[in-house]
């Protein structure tokens, strides 16, 4: 019985050895990463410049933050920045409301808590009707 578990835990640590590959990454002419199992389909002139899987001083290169775009300018259109600061007003009395409602789900105030339900429903459903109109005032500006 040990035999058999001795064979197996080795068949599985050589397998496991035999398992790794090496891979090269390098950056083609056009600036896109590539990957192959194969150091002769690297460029030669991206040789000495290639990431080896098996380079163990390897850092991977710093992440950019990401910058999000600028928002649309909509000062120009007064019904639609309206709507919009309407949006943001329900958004906060939702989050209010939810705040609220975890409070009495923690006090067991069922009923309380059902009236908040409700009247987050009833946000929910106004947002949704202004989300429409802003979608509707966007779509006549691009026309």
């Amino acid at each position: 019985m040990k035999i058999k578990l001795i064979l197996l835990t080795g068949l599985i640590a050589f397998f496991a050895l035999s398992a790794s590959a090496e891979f090269y990454r390098y950056k083609d002419e056009n600036g896109v990463y590539r990957y192959t199992d194969n150091l002769m389909e690297v460029p030669e002139d991206q040789r000495p410049k290639v990431y080896n899987s098996t380079d163990s001083d390897y850092k991977p290169p710093e992440k950019k933050e990401r910058q999000e775009p600028p928002p649309p300018v909509y000062g120009e259109d007064p019904v639609l920045k309206r709507l919009l600061e309407e949006k943001r007003t329900i958004n906060d009395r939702m989050s209010n409301i939810a705040e609220r409602q975890s409070e009495m789900e923690k006090a067991g105030d069922k009923a309380m808590v059902e009236i908040l339900h409700n009247e987050f429903f009833d946000l929910d459903q106004e947002r949704t009707k202004i989300q429409r109109r802003i979608q509707e005032r966007k779509a006549q500006r691009i026309n």
